[in-house]
């Protein structure tokens, strides 16, 4: 590796400049990349709960929603009714949202003489008391789902915004944010949803790549500064840093790799790893040029000396570093390979553009007069006899640490909970708690029946069955409130039959009714009863198209694909 020292010293500008024009086309690269804070993003492709998220996304138009909360003392007040009703309306127009469901829009589903009446609740904002509490009494005993519309207390209405699953969540919620920061209402409103938290996230990423990184940075200069005094000991180390940083992210750039919840801390923790091939080079050739060497001669003894070295660490630490891609998490894999590839990059750096550089520079005065240890070196041979000297006690004491750590081991707590990662001020937490304590909840599982060919979701025996499952998981402690096409169904079935009681269930597989026919008998029509009998699946079906022809045929299209599947 001598040779390399020598030819970058005879062309060192030749390779200062290659060094400068690859880092001006990273750097260049870099405005290009993106910032990803959606974990699922990362989330290994062959997990079935993936492979699942990613098949809901083909087979439903959206899969997140932002909750929207007003607060006030009652929001079956003039005011606050009205405000809930423009604000629907107003939302329902974002190109990036697929539905609304508000307390003002949702479907009331009523029999008539005809067949079957599905209608918005509201058709436009109430002008008096009497119409609120008319809206008030439809509203509450409409048997609809609106655990997460009406709070029991009656002090806050929720808004759920469904985006289009080919909008990137964070981008939707930033522009419902702006648009809701920027709404005059009277009274507070509150937002949540996995796509806020994921849009916070994201701007607590750039945030501390913005302010960290600068941090980093100035404690860098200020440890080479006190180390060496000279502007080469802290520039050079220093610059080790930078081009590293710029070399890395630019190729994260131009291979389409975004910066993520784990590569957010890669500049961080490259800063730490590449400063100190520099720092050695930097001390060692200092070194050597008290003894009076020329600055050639003094490049390469340090050199012929580290060159081994530097390249062993950097490649150990760069496996080291690859070892992350046995994560199951696409991102830390993605922090592994970076990493290793910026401590490749730091190390080509220190071994060609540190010899290079120093070679343009003449010995520092300063370092010739010099023939004593500094302060620092002085307290780091203190440093090393005392460990020489009190190595059997240091022995045990260390061994107590290790003991002391491994127990500790099993009480680390798992959490991955985003809303944790936000200060208890936080308008993003603070929305998320309040609207938690009011609402059935703001994070939703899905669970989703599939059959073997289409229809199979109308058979009675399926939907019975989701209205088990649905019992059973109301029961647990976390749940809050559940929802399929099976609840439709079931209020379907009852207002097809005069509201009564008895039918407020799923049809039977076989439905048999009375009911009269004309016949033809000796010469004269006469109405006789009769007997009808079809499927309960067929009656479901039938239910399903009156409601079509009355409501909007979109309007199942979270809860059931379009080919009942």
């Amino acid at each position: 590796m001598i040779r390399l020292t020598k030819f970058v010293i005879k062309h060192n500008w030749l390779t200062i400049a290659a060094i400068l024009l690859v880092t001006v086309f990273f750097g260049y690269s870099i405005k290009s990349i993106k910032v990803d804070p959606d974990i699922t993003s990362s989330l290994p492709q062959h997990i079935p709960a993936k492979l699942f998220y990613d098949k809901m996304n083909k087979i439903f138009p959206s899969k997140d929603f932002i909750l929207i909360a007003l607060e006030s003392d009652s929001v079956f007040s003039l005011d606050v009714v009205k405000e809930i009703f423009d604000l629907t309306k107003k939302l329902e127009q974002f190109p990036d949202v697929y539905s609304v469901m508000s307390p003002t829009n949702v479907k009331l589903i009523t029999g008539s003489d005809e067949g079957m009446i599905v209608k918005e609740i509201l058709s436009e904002a109430p002008t008096t008391e009497k119409e609120v509490n008319e809206y008030r009494q439809k509203l509450l005993h409409s048997e609809l789902p609106i655990d997460n519309l009406i709070a029991k207390d009656r002090k806050m209405a929720g808004i759920m915004v469904f985006l289009k699953n080919t909008v990137k969540p964070e981008d939707g919620a930033d522009k419902i944010l702006k648009f809701i920061n920027s709404y005059n209402s009277p009274v507070p409103i509150y937002v949540t949803g996995k796509p806020v938290l994921t849009y916070y996230l994201g701007r607590g990423m750039a945030r501390d790549m913005g302010l960290l990184f600068p941090l980093v940075i100035v404690l860098i200069i200020v440890i080479l500064w006190i180390s060496f005094r000279s502007f080469r000991g802290v520039l050079l180390p220093l610059s080790v840093v930078v081009i590293s940083n710029i070399w890395t992210i630019g190729a994260m750039a131009i291979l389409g790799v975004p910066i993520s919840h784990s590569t957010n801390i890669l500049p961080i923790l490259l800063a730490s790893v590449a400063v100190a091939d520099g720092i050695h080079i930097i001390n060692r050739y200092y070194d050597f040029a008290r003894t009076g060497l020329s600055v050639k001669d003094s490049i390469i003894s340090a050199m012929e000396e580290l060159n081994s070295p530097v390249i062993l660490t950097s490649v150990t630490s760069a496996f080291g570093f690859l070892a992350l891609n046995s994560s199951d998490v696409g991102s830390v894999g993605e922090l592994g390979v970076f990493t290793a590839l910026g401590i490749l990059a730091a190390m080509v750096f220190s071994l060609t553009f540190i010899p290079a550089s120093l070679s343009l520079m003449k010995t520092p005065k300063r370092i010739l007069r010099k023939t004593e240890h500094g302060l620092l070196t002085k307290l780091a041979i203190k440093y090393g006899d005392f460990l020489i000297n009190k190595r059997k006690h240091l022995v045990g004491f260390i061994l107590l640490i290790i003991l002391f750590s491994a127990i500790g081991i099993p009480l680390i707590n798992i959490e991955n909970n985003s809303i944790d990662n936000f200060p208890d001020d936080h308008p993003a937490k603070v929305a998320y708690l309040h609207i938690n304590k009011h609402f059935a909840g703001t994070t939703y599982l899905s669970i989703i029946f599939e059959g073997d060919e289409p229809d199979a979701i109308k058979d009675p025996k399926v939907l019975r069955d989701m209205l088990k499952l649905e019992s059973y998981l109301k029961t647990l402690p976390h749940i809050g409130a559940t929802l399929s096409l099976a609840d439709f169904i079931k209020r379907i079935n009852k207002v097809m039959h005069a509201e009564s009681e008895e039918y407020n269930v799923i049809p039977p597989d076989t439905v048999i009714e009375t009911g009269y026919d004309w016949v033809e008998e000796n010469g004269q029509w006469k109405e006789v009863p009769v007997t009808f009998k079809t499927s309960g699946k067929n009656l479901i079906a039938q239910y399903l198209q009156l409601y079509e022809m009355s409501g909007k045929p979109g309007d199942f299209s979270n809860l059931v694909d379009y080919n009942y599947q």
